[in-house]
């Protein structure tokens, strides 16, 4: 178990097809709210601008990390599961 000094991360791949770029189509069946596709490639300033990462640091800092100009990933789904 994670310390609050420590968190818990967990990536998924999924081989599945996902349209980009896409617009936000508002609340989920599930409550959630879909906010659209946001290039973050190579912009670590607009990471913070992604609502499920503020109020998560860890989150926010492996979005930076993933998006990085070097990296040869970058991301284009997020969903934060409580």
């Amino acid at each position: 178990m994670a310390s609050q000094s420590e968190s818990t991360l967990i990536l998924s791949i999924r081989n599945r097809l996902k349209a980009i770029s896409y617009s936000g189509s508002g609340q989920r069946p599930d409550g959630g709210q879909n906010y659209g596709f946001r290039p973050l490639k190579g912009k670590p300033e607009e990471c913070a601008l992604i609502a499920e990462v503020q109020d998560d640091i860890a989150l926010k800092n492996a979005l930076v990390s993933l998006n990085h100009s070097d990296s040869i990933f970058f991301t284009h789904c997020m969903r934060k599961i409580l």
